[in-house]
């Protein structure tokens, strides 16, 4: 090889050297690696503040004039740290994903704030972490995104389009598979020890444990990304002693009806069948039965015997952000402002 050759070759690669950022940035509390020509991955704390609380992960990072766009939280990025308490996330067009573990064992994390609507949450991202709850504008997102992690888990239908036909077949279909998706939830999702997630819905689904209201919100959302239309499924409650999901059905001969499901307090074990047990679904009539004799009995309310004192708690995310946390609406007054019609026997 010609010595000219040589030279130039040893200046191309001394200059790819000199253009090449160094792997390991360090900006405002975080540990970032460079990872393309373009985009950084989150490594952690920088070590220099290990004993910060809060932090905030931008849409890029700036080195030497050049931007870097935060495309993931690595594994265990920020695992066992005991003084992280709140985390944002700013917004960004670009897709994060936060990888398993990267938020493992956060014993003091109280508030995550998405507010990039573009974050895919891996399954055990906040394992242990429990305290932890979430908001921001992103939460619709990264919750459709966890419904649909969880219906492949199950083998649950994806967008099916034909839940809402006036059709038999369409209404055996459409119990048939909320039937199965609330016995998933059933044998999945911890009822008694749900920490602080309660009705926040991403916790709810991220930690797979919550209250009867969180059950029965996380119950209508993955309902709607099945396919089932999710303006005629509410979650209702007596306002006194527990929840449960009203839901309207298509008739193709009759009324649409309106029944009620309590897939909380439900008795999975008795039906072996392979569709649906008719009492799952109930009318007005057979319900008071069910929330007299079986829920909360210690309880003895009028309130579970007058549908016309029972209520639609029209929150569907659980967060500040939404702003509807305490907003109820009596389920006579709501069906008719927002013309859902069916028969409510």
């Amino acid at each position: 090889m010609k010595l000219s050759s040589v030279l130039l070759i040893a200046i191309l690669n001394f200059c790819l050297i000199i253009a090449a950022p160094v792997r390991d940035q360090y900006y405002n509390k975080i540990h970032y690696k460079i990872a393309t020509s373009n985009t950084c991955t989150v490594a952690g704390i920088d070590s220099n503040y290990k004993n910060t609380k809060e932090i905030i992960i931008p849409e890029f990072i700036t080195v030497e004039g050049k931007k870097y766009y935060v495309t993931s939280v690595d594994y265990g990025a920020f695992a066992n740290n005991s003084k992280l308490e709140k985390v944002t996330f700013n917004p960004s067009n670009t897709k994060v994903t936060i990888y398993y573990y990267a938020f493992y064992n956060n014993k003091n994390l109280k508030q995550v704030i998405f507010n990039n609507k573009n974050i895919i949450v891996n399954y055990a991202a906040f394992s242990n972490s429990s305290q932890a709850l979430f908001d921001g504008s992103g939460v619709p997102m990264v919750v459709e995104n966890l419904a649909k992690t969880l219906l492949k888990e199950w083998n649950l239908p994806v967008g099916y389009t034909g839940y809402n036909e006036a059709s038999t077949a369409s209404r055996n279909k459409k119990m048939t598979d909320l039937y199965a998706l609330a016995k998933k939830m059933y044998e999945n999702f911890n009822r008694f020890n749900y920490s602080n997630s309660g009705y926040n819905l991403p916790a709810v689904l991220i930690f797979r444990a919550g209250s009867v209201r969180g059950f029965h919100m996380a119950y209508r959302e993955l309902a709607r990304v099945m396919g089932v239309d999710d303006v005629y499924f509410l979650t209702a409650s007596d306002g006194v002693t527990t929840f449960w999901s009203y839901i309207r059905f298509e008739y193709d001969k009759w009324y649409d009806t309106w029944y009620n499901v309590d897939i909380y307090n439900y008795d999975y074990s008795k039906y072996k069948g392979n569709s649906y047990p008719e009492n799952f679904f109930m009318i007005n009539s057979k319900f008071i039965d069910h929330l007299v004799n079986e829920v909360n009995t210690a309880l003895p309310y009028e309130n579970k015997k007058r549908p016309d004192w029972w209520y639609v708690y029209t929150a569907v995310y659980g967060t500040d952000y939404e702003g509807q946390l305490v907003t109820r609406v009596l389920i006579d007054d709501y069906i008719k402002q927002h013309n859902l019609g069916g028969d409510r026997a």
